[in-house]
């Protein structure tokens, strides 16, 4: 009899005794008891099951309610009422305080009585028992409103516990309270579990019109871990329910600071009631686009609004970005109005750059207007790629690790070079360079990315069509060196590297047919008379990655360079001019022995994937003299003069060798690197004996033949009067021995 509204008193009752005469387990015993059912608590489970569903969740809802109502400790101020004998005869007690008397038991024993309530809750909620009742109760209808009721309860706890968590975290019971909240969260998960999605939805619409501003954001938060958790499809009765939920989000998210929210509450409210359209969006925009509509004019409004906060903003941008990829062809008509707002916001670097947030959101809605749209991006393309470039060079100059924000960039860069047609996007990076070469030069590192993936994914039909607007664009990249000469060589290397591995990509795309007069062109632009001069490091630079990555190919169109080549090593070398290569420059000097390591680079690769016989009479005997006299050239100092030798002389020499393949070509070289053994320099007789050692390596047993013109040279170096030389004359020697297989000793 009367168990809506008795039941949770004989519970109160029952607990309160199993705290008193029972175990006396602690809170934080209790929180560890996972699975464990103490046999008081079975019994009082069993007795709350043999009574309705409509009861047991009433019940549920007073015993929060009244653990709501304890205060948070005995010593907080609060009168207690204390049942003795003085009070007055006829005065009549509360009820409630008749069930836990506060003066007959210790701080202790009130808060595991809490716990152990709270703790019951749950463990009624979840229990198979009362989850059978429900499902074969025939009236779910009445059990909306109690559903309501109860969520409601549990949220105004939530609140209470979780205030009672901050104002107690530096206390011995923060414990205590923090494991408290963790039940009640509890409670509020096995609520929403247990209800059928259209009854959840009717409760949660409920919630959504309480007074409380706390039980709204509690019910928008319910929401959305509902449907992020959603795995099966949705009834059209629960579509249509959801649905109706946009427009109540939306009032909260145009909420103003008028309403009744402070400041900070309003814009947790409004990026919860954000999240949630987001959500809705993914799970319903496919199918109901019409319904999202209103969804646009609102995140545009609230993410261009400069009185929205940070946070608020990157959710609407966020909702913006989940908009466009549910709704795809229905975001169409919307993108005038929202795509301007969102450049703004891309462009306030201020804001933009002093939250990682917003930075990150603003960047994400950029990949997925992109990803999803990329057909209707052309009015906007040009702003798109700059503000992406400039992000994308600050982000690499910031941190070397792949951050989110970095990935993010990535994959815009990425949309932008495979979806893009190059009529759109050619343009728009031509425009862009442009741009950013005077003030920006930083971005060019970015933008040749875009360009080296877009040359590599477009089909073969486009990139015939485009071959001559693509070609009149790398000769305007390519003369950086010459339009930007006020920047350091350091400065101008970083960026012209950048245009040449996109050139090289483009390379890689052409046949023969489109590549040799190509190549020709890019020649004659580098090397006709009237041409500036730096143009060359360009072009060597160039040829020596193309020669790369075509290897053996190349060697059948460098031969058109050999002259030139040779000609330029002549005239760099300090030992055959006495003028600068390049006149009245003040780098004149580190242009030439750039200029030199381009080419020898270039020239050791021909001959290193030389199998067609490159290297003939005629070139051999262009390039022969040239490349032996770089030995005794000391242009630039002497730190630049032994890294050339090291790494750009002497293995482009000992791989000429090698290429010219018989001994009737290996005698005169070989001679001619002898007799800069009897240079005035030290130096120079060490690159000189450093070389024979490259030969004797390189050829090995076949270095045999040019012993007997060799041991005249290295008898006068055993005894020169440079330490260094004399001992590296030793060395040579032994080295010679060892690959020969026999001591010299008898030739000296």
């Amino acid at each position: 009899m009367g168990g809506d509204r008795f039941l949770w008193n004989v519970v109160v009752l029952l607990l309160e005794n199993h705290i008193v005469k029972g175990t006396q387990r602690s809170e934080e015993q209790e929180t560890k008891a996972h699975g464990q059912i103490h046999p008081d608590i079975e019994f009082i489970l069993s007795l709350c099951h043999q009574f309705s569903p409509s009861i047991q969740v009433t019940t549920c809802r007073k015993l929060l309610k009244y653990l709501r109502g304890l205060p948070e400790d005995k010593e907080d101020g609060r009168p207690q009422r204390r049942m003795t004998r003085s009070k007055k005869k006829g005065s009549r007690l509360n009820p409630e305080d008749q069930l836990f008397i506060l003066a007959n038991h210790t701080s202790k024993q009130l808060r595991h009585f809490k716990f152990l309530l709270t703790s019951f809750v749950a463990s009624l909620l979840s229990r198979e028992v009362f989850i059978a009742q429900v499902v074969e109760s025939e009236d779910n209808q009445a059990l909306q409103p109690l559903y309501q009721s109860l969520l409601e309860e549990n949220l105004l706890f939530v609140t209470s516990v979780a205030h009672s968590v901050e104002s107690n975290a530096q206390t011995g019971t923060a414990r205590f309270w923090r494991a408290l909240l963790h039940k009640a969260y509890d409670i509020l998960e096995k609520v929403n579990y247990l209800l059928p999605n259209n009854i959840f939805i009717t409760v949660v619409t409920g919630l959504m019109q309480n007074e409380l501003a706390t039980v709204r954001r509690k019910a928008m938060d319910l929401l959305n871990t509902k449907l992020q958790q959603q795995g099966n499809a949705l009834a059209a009765e629960e579509e249509s329910m959801l649905l109706s939920l946009v427009d109540q989000l939306l009032s909260v998210v145009i909420a103003t600071k008028q309403s009744e929210y402070d400041a900070e509450e309003l814009a947790v409210n409004r990026q919860t009631a954000l999240f949630s359209l987001k959500l809705l969006c993914k799970l319903l925009g496919p199918d109901h686009p019409h319904a999202f509509k209103k969804v646009f004019h609102v995140s545009t409004q609230v993410f261009s609004s400069t009185s929205s906060s940070t946070v608020v903003t990157a959710s609407a941008l966020l909702c913006l970005a989940e908009l466009c990829t549910s709704l795809k062809a229905h975001a169409i008509p919307h993108l005038p109005h929202f795509m301007p707002g969102l450049l703004s916001v891309l462009q306030n670097d201020k804001k933009l750059l002093s939250n990682d947030l917003l930075l990150l959101s603003s960047v994400t809605t950029v990949h997925k207007v992109v990803e999803s749209l990329p057909y209707f991006m052309s009015p906007y393309l040009l702003d798109i790629i700059q503000k992406i470039t400039a992000l994308s060079a600050m982000e690499e100059m910031e941190t070397n690790q792949k951050s989110p924000l970095q990935l993010r960039l990535k994959a815009v860069r990425q949309n932008l070079s495979t979806t893009m047609s190059p009529r759109v996007l050619l343009p728009a990076v031509t425009k862009c360079y442009e741009n950013v070469c005077e003030k920006n030069r930083n971005c060019i590192g970015p933008l040749m990315h875009i360009l080296r993936d877009h040359l590599t994914s477009i089909s073969k039909e486009d990139l015939t069509s485009h071959h001559h607007q693509i070609l009149n664009f790398f000769l305007t990249a390519l003369d950086f060196r010459v339009t930007q000469n006020h920047l350091s060589l350091a400065d101008i290397d970083q960026v012209e590297i950048h245009v040449i591995q996109a050139m090289v990509s483009l390379v890689m795309r052409l046949s023969e047919a489109m590549f040799r007069p190509m190549f020709f062109k890019l020649f004659d632009w580098a090397s006709r008379n009237e041409a500036p001069k730096d143009r060359l490091l360009t072009f060597y630079r160039l040829t020596d990655c193309i020669a790369e990555k075509l290897k053996g190919l190349f060697t059948l169109f460098a031969g058109h360079i050999v002259k030139n080549a040779a000609t330029l090593l002549d005239d760099n070398n300090t030992m055959k001019t006495d003028d600068s290569f390049f006149p009245a420059d003040p780098n004149a000097e580190e242009k030439s022995v750039l200029l030199l390591q381009f080419i020898l680079d270039c020239l050791h690769k021909c001959f290193l994937y030389d199998n067609e016989g490159f290297v003939n009479k005629e070139r051999f005997d262009t390039l022969m003299q040239p490349l032996a006299d770089q030995i005794e050239n000391l242009q630039g100092n002497e730190e630049a003069y032994e890294e050339r030798m090291t790494s750009h002389v002497i293995p482009c020499i000992g791989q000429f060798a090698v290429a010219a393949g018989d001994d009737g070509s290996w005698k005169p070289l070989n001679y001619q690197v002898l007799l800069k053994t009897r240079h005035s320099s030290a130096k120079v007789r060490f690159a000189a004996l450093k070389t024979i050692e490259e030969f004797n390596n390189k050829l090995g047993e076949d270095y045999m033949t040019l012993l007997p013109e060799t041991i005249p040279f290295l008898a006068e170096l055993m005894e020169d009067e440079s330490f260094e030389v004399e001992r590296q004359c030793q060395e040579v020697i032994s080295q010679m021995e060892k690959v020969l297989g026999e001591p010299l000793q008898k030739y000296f």
